[in-house]
């Protein structure tokens, strides 16, 4: 209860699951911490079904493509900045 977390300047992967119940939206909060990019995916199926198959494939296709895009951004950067 007493954590304050500190602005994250990375990418950060986001997920929900698609079956929650409707008052809950994990982005909150986030976009005031978040200073890098955040990109936010709705998973299929609910908090367990979304580990398990098909859905982890799409799930795993989703976090594999957000590394590899960070990993490119990262070359990109100057090294100064990679540090």
């Amino acid at each position: 209860m007493d954590y304050e977390p500190r602005p994250y300047q990375g990418a950060v992967l986001l997920l929900q699951p698609a079956e929650r119940p409707s008052i809950l939206d994990y982005r909150q909060g986030w976009e005031e911490v978040i200073t890098g990019t955040l990109e936010f995916f709705v998973c299929p199926g609910n908090h367990n079904a979304m580990l398990e198959p098909p859905n982890v494939e799409i799930l795993a296709c989703r976090i594999r493509a957000h590394l590899e895009s960070t990993a490119m951004s990262a070359v990109r950067l100057p090294k100064a900045a990679r540090q």
